[in-house]
């Protein structure tokens, strides 16, 4: 296990990756470990369990990335490893995703049920040329976890295809990231853009929407946002302490979501049912699901208006942002809650556009 070129991530820590020196039994002709999996002399899971150990002492928000070779060629292995990461840290996994008659397509799918809290991604290898042998599509979308299709467009691969693959994908709501050959790719010219040919297929067939659909800057005391096109879901976010992502800011991201391209997923390890608010934004007809304290979001759905209870101040607020996107007029009761938290909100919403007014219905005694 190596300490890869660490860098600072969003929580402050570092990218450690675990190599796993299983044969993945493909020959990806721009492979760069076959000779170091072909060899998996000197490798332990204890020493590596024992190192995991270690860089949590060391960075206890650094992200693990577990690659090979084939980690779910040995999942007992995986397993184990899987349960020396404590709290706190993304965990990635590089795969080919085999099924085989040791290792079929329901342990994947129990596997991903058992360390849904615990995996950030699945990153699954699928090329424009088949080069890995493929499971059923149908099992990617089955995953209990967040999945990203890794592609790398190697020497003449079907530039023509790009829209038909990718299309392949967007039915089951999965990313893919295509990548450049790693076997030509150097750091003076990364960033090259003349004569890059993958940039221009990328550029003639998809259109750049940025990360997320907007574009922010920070200043001092001040944030501007600007949005570029559709929104399109985030990564999979989960509620930690400082410095990791606040409980108190997830109701209203989710809420933003709503209106989002693709799937994602929020989860909440502080507050136990934190998640009332998700009942009421589902009677606009959000599309969400709860499973114990993570909820699933497939974003870009029609909303409707509806008569909605504010039942805390942040879930107030999502209830606001939902609303807003809904189409109709949409009531909103219990807004004492919202109100004190938020200092005059409504006038803020109203000019940025928002319809919306504050009244008192009286009660019948």
């Amino acid at each position: 296990m190596t300490n890869h070129n660490p860098y600072m991530t969003r929580e402050g820590g570092a990218t450690v990756t675990v190599f796993v020196p299983y044969d993945c039994k493909n020959h990806c002709p721009f492979c760069i470990n076959k000779q170091e999996y072909q060899n998996p002399e000197g490798f332990s899971v204890e020493k590596v369990c024992e190192s995991i150990r270690m860089f949590h002492e060391i960075t206890p928000k650094c992200d693990f990335v577990f690659t090979g070779g084939e980690p779910f060629s040995e999942p007992e292995a995986l397993q184990v490893m899987m349960d020396c990461i404590p709290e706190g840290h993304r965990v990635f996994i590089n795969t080919t995703l085999p099924v085989s008659d040791l290792f079929p397509a329901e342990r994947i799918i129990a596997f991903t049920e058992r360390n849904k809290d615990k995996i950030t991604c699945i990153n699954i290898s699928r090329h424009m040329v088949h080069y890995v042998e493929e499971c059923n599509d149908e099992l990617l979308g089955s995953l209990k976890v967040p999945v990203r299709i890794n592609c790398v467009l190697f020497k003449n691969y079907p530039h023509d295809g790009m829209i038909a693959f990718a299309n392949r994908f967007a039915k089951y709501g999965l990313p893919i990231q295509f990548r450049a050959d790693y076997t030509i790719t150097t750091p003076e010219n990364l960033y090259e853009r003349e004569g890059d040919q993958i940039l221009a297929d990328l550029m003639k067939n998809f259109e750049y929407l940025g990360l997320d659909g907007c574009r922010i800057r920070c200043g001092y005391d001040t944030i501007s946002i600007r949005r570029q096109g559709p929104l399109t879901a985030c990564r999979p976010v989960t509620a930690r302490p400082y410095p990791g992502f606040p409980t108190d800011a997830m109701p209203v991201l989710l809420a933003a979501q709503l209106g989002a391209q693709g799937k994602t997923s929020f989860t909440e390890t502080i507050f136990e049912n934190r998640f009332l608010y998700v009942q009421e934004l589902q009677k606009l007809g959000a599309k969400l699901s709860q499973d114990g304290r993570t909820v699933r979001l497939q974003g870009a759905e029609p909303l409707h208006a509806a008569r909605l209870h504010a039942g805390d101040l942040r879930g107030g607020a999502a209830l606001v942002l939902g609303a807003m996107q809904a189409e109709g007029e949409s009531t909103i009761f219990g807004v004492k809650h919202i109100q004190r938290g938020y200092d005059n909100l409504e006038a803020a919403l109203q000019s940025a556009g928002a319809r919306l007014k504050t009244v008192e219905i009286p009660i019948k005694v």
